[in-house]
């Protein structure tokens, strides 16, 4: 499952039923969907998945940058971010609905939540440059949550 994609396409979805919900041209209303939004929802369902399955959703390589997590790999290469994990209907709705979820809210609000979490208070430095967030400490937070 590529993930990047599956945000995409159910970022495309939501605009479509905004559009069917908004009938006339006046108001039309789009939710954009940013490179940075991207990366916050990757953080988040990595880390919800993880602390559901017990499994590693992705081969993350998160750093702590100012605006929060940052994947550097799909930052660098533009890299699809595929999972090795053979998903079943269950996972599949589960990861759905997270993105889902995450998409309705704003970048800001997203970039305030992730400056929230441990693994990026513990690892950002805005005097050095972007620290790489160990993936034992991301899984250790999202374990601890309610």
């Amino acid at each position: 499952m590529d993930l990047v994609n599956e945000i995409k396409k159910i970022h495309l979805k939501l605009n479509k039923n905004i559009r069917e919900f908004n009938k006339s041209e006046k108001n039309k209303e789009e939710i954009k969907v940013s490179e940075l939004q991207i990366h916050k929802i990757l953080y988040f369902v990595y880390g919800y998945f993880w602390k559901k399955y017990q499994e590693e959703l992705f081969a993350a390589d998160f750093e702590a940058w100012k605006y929060g997590p940052i994947e550097i790999n799909y930052r660098i290469n533009k890299k699809i971010i595929e999972s090795k994990i053979i998903f079943n209907e269950e996972k599949k709705e589960f990861i759905k609905d997270k993105i889902n979820k995450l998409l309705v809210y704003e970048i800001w609000f997203l970039i305030e939540q992730s400056h929230l979490t441990t693994p990026w208070i513990k690892n950002f430095n805005s005097d050095k440059d972007p620290k790489k967030i160990d993936n034992n400490e991301i899984k250790d937070f999202f374990e601890k949550l309610y």
